[in-house]
């Protein structure tokens, strides 16, 4: 049975839920609160990754953020505060970062990267324009015997699970591009691949546009209400807007959302941000290990980010962050210019955090046609596609692709 759906969120996310309700024959609205062209998923790294199969939360995480707690342009911060939300779901974040969480989780996070990685080939044909899908893997790379320790253990599960990783010297990793790295060595998870997302983001839009799918901008939802038969009302302080099917994809705001209807949703704002250099000698991705930062080459330019703050909805621009970051790159690039005058475009975006590290994807419990799909953390633009895909199903009453009891936001967390 075909639905009128409304996707709340055009981010990665919600586009991707839009394109395959669409090739489902469903009628679809998406809602934005801002304008095109804006959000997290424009400036990000554009990241496939199925090298990241454990989740950000683990034990690992609690000493990195111990390390930074007094140092806010550190890699990792979070604010200390008095705020009941962040409170309760710091208390379930420290909770499972654990490895029997990290564990529970593999299994769920690799398949659907892989999944996805799939999906966005598929699309790169489907959707006629160049992207910028390449899949030259990802570098991992090391500056230490102690953090080559640490990354080797996790290549080594990674093979375990079948991907495919290879350990490289600094030599060799200078053989692979113009711009050599002042590192001891990397590990290459040849698995992975890259896009440029505002190219991606837009051309999707245009496609979905012109196919029939219908977007409201600078339309904010400022509430939900529930009906007496589990049905749940979209409100705009105006009007009512109804559905078949809600998919609530607002990111880091979906909790928001959920508390007009009672429902108190796990979910904190991560902020990170990026710039780019117009500089082409950088050909592979990489992950700076030791600073959290990452490099991505897109069409002539490339993208440096990072930083994860989670401080609440703070919207401003941190730049001794950004010339954390900024520093950064330039001791792992000495023959790039990263200086400030050459480094475009300062953006920030915020990232749902689960208190779990796994996203929130399905039906949510006593609302009948509202579907949540959301915290996706710092894989949200990797698992974009798959998360579509499964909403898609979800929807058109299809066995899911593959299983994702693990992402019920009915969990137990």
């Amino acid at each position: 049975m075909k639905k009128r759906v409304i996707v709340l969120g055009a981010g990665i996310i919600g586009m991707s839920c839009a394109y395959y309700l669409h090739h489902e024959g469903h009628q679809v609205l998406v809602i934005d609160k801002a304008q095109v062209g804006k959000g997290t998923s424009y400036l990000n790294s554009g990241y496939i990754t199925p090298s990241h199969f454990t989740p950000m939360v683990s034990p690992g995480i609690l000493r990195t953020a111990l390390k930074f707690l007094l140092d806010p342009s550190g890699p990792l911060y979070i604010k200390p505060r008095f705020d009941l939300d962040f409170l309760r779901w710091g208390i379930r974040f420290i909770g499972n970062a654990t490895p029997k969480n990290v564990e529970s989780s593999i299994d769920t996070l690799l398949k659907m990267s892989m999944m996805s990685k799939r999906l966005y080939k598929e699309l790169s044909q489907k959707l006629k324009f160049d992207f910028g899908l390449s899949e030259s893997g990802l570098l991992a790379t090391y500056r230490t015997s102690k953090v080559e320790k640490i990354e080797s253990q996790l290549a080594k599960r990674g093979r375990d699970l079948g991907l495919e990783i290879h350990q490289l010297s600094k030599e060799q990793v200078d053989q692979m591009q113009q711009a050599p790295m002042d590192i001891e060595g990397a590990f290459w998870y040849k698995d992975d691949a890259h896009t440029t997302p505002d190219i991606f983001m837009k051309g999707l839009f245009e496609y979905l546009n012109s196919h029939g799918v219908e977007f409201l901008f600078n339309k904010e939802i400022t509430r939900l209400e529930k009906t007496k038969a589990n049905r749940v009302i979209l409100c705009d302080g105006k009007q009512s807007i109804e559905a078949d099917e809600i998919v609530l994809a607002s990111g880091s705001w979906s909790g928001k959302l959920l508390k007009s209807i009672g429902i108190d949703l796990l979910l904190q704002p991560g902020k990170g941000y990026s710039f780019h250099i117009n500089y082409s000698g950088i050909s592979l991705p990489a992950i700076l290990t030791e600073a959290k930062v990452a490099v991505t080459p897109m069409f002539g330019k490339t993208r440096i980010g990072g930083t994860m703050e989670i401080s609440g909805f703070d919207g401003q621009i941190n730049f001794k962050r950004v010339e954390a970051i900024r520093i950064a790159a330039q001791s792992y690039y000495p023959d790039v210019n990263f200086s400030k005058e050459n480094c475009e475009c300062v953006q920030m975006g915020f990232r749902p955090l689960t208190p779990d590290g796994v996203p929130y994807i399905g039906r949510i419990r006593g609302c009948d046609n509202l579907i949540l799909a959301t915290g996706h953390a710092m894989v949200g633009w990797s698992l974009g596609p798959v998360t579509g895909k499964l909403v898609s199903q979800i929807v058109s009453n299809q066995k899911s692709s593959i299983d994702i009891s693990r992402c019920s936001p009915n969990r137990k967390i």
